[in-house]
């Protein structure tokens, strides 16, 4: 397969140098590894795809969808055993051993010490792992950014089930039966998913105010969120953009700032994917 072109059989799915399958994922999980769209772009670039039966339901991608698209659909032993290479979200460890070989795609987080017992357990069951979340977080491979997408979402969806556990309006209401003040949404960590905090909040009508170990006070005044400031001096920024670990000092200077902020707020939203979001969760 090596010495054969990448694309020898570009538009031609019968003539496909690899084959791409795609399992359904555990019960708990409700994304796709592939949607239809990027199937069909597989296919046109001259690869086959076998997915297995119902893997796109929860994603509500029907497995006709997934046919319409140029993908067979099979039961999970075929996609298996059928495909050079395996898309899933979370790789599935419990049959490591039936793809001994292959290459599996998904989310590993081999950094992390969950990541790292599944990469011992590829290691010693001889598959390849590609960790979707080791793409180099730049301009150009901004559409392989998971960690970005999924924050994204992971913040839309915090101040959504916030503001169900709140049960109150979110934005103020001034009617004839009276006025009713708007709720207080305090955004902790201005990262990926504190930014889509802070404007899904903002754009059901809370009063948000915000604060990062960084100075991106900038950032959520574009958002329309006002800036806390906690009265200690300290760069809180690491390398890469990425915030770093305060000092105790800081941290009590912090923790009174936050006491006074968050008894002011009807909801609060740390962003448990930095050490700071993480100690106040």
């Amino acid at each position: 397969m090596a010495s054969q072109p990448l694309l020898a059989g570009a538009g031609d799915p019968t003539a496909a140098v690899a084959t791409f399958g795609c399992l359904t994922e555990a019960a708990d999980e409700n994304r796709c590894a592939l949607s239809p769209d990027v199937v069909k772009g597989m296919v046109k670039d001259g690869y086959k795809v076998v997915v297995e039966a119902g893997c796109g339901m929860r994603a509500f991608f029907t497995d006709d969808s997934f046919k319409n698209a140029g993908a067979r659909v099979a039961d999970r032993a075929t996609v298996i055993s059928a495909s050079n290479i395996v898309f899933t979200i979370i790789p599935p460890v419990e049959d490591f051993s039936k793809l001994k070989g292959k290459i599996v795609v998904g989310w590993v987080g081999r950094m992390l010490p969950d990541g790292k017992v599944m990469v011992e357990q590829a290691n010693v069951a001889g598959v390849t792992l590609m960790d979707v979340t080791a793409v180099p977080r730049i301009t150009i491979a901004q559409k392989l950014d998971v960690l970005s997408s999924q924050a994204k979402v992971a913040g839309i969806r915090a101040v959504i089930e916030a503001s169900h556990s709140f049960k109150r309006f979110q934005a103020a209401e001034i009617t004839a039966a009276g006025k009713y003040p708007p709720s207080q949404t305090f955004v902790l960590g201005c990262g990926v998913a504190g930014l889509a905090a802070m404007g899904q909040a903002k754009a059901m009508g809370s009063v948000v105010r915000a604060w990062d170990v960084r100075d991106v006070s900038d950032q959520a005044a574009s958002l329309g969120a006002s800036w806390v400031k906690v009265d200690f001096k300290e760069d809180g920024a690491g390398v890469g953009g990425y915030a770093k670990e305060s000092s105790a000092e800081f941290q009590e200077a912090q923790r009174a700032t936050f006491h006074k902020s968050a008894r002011s707020a009807t909801l609060s939203s740390p962003q448990p994917l930095s050490p700071e979001g993480l100690r106040h969760v």
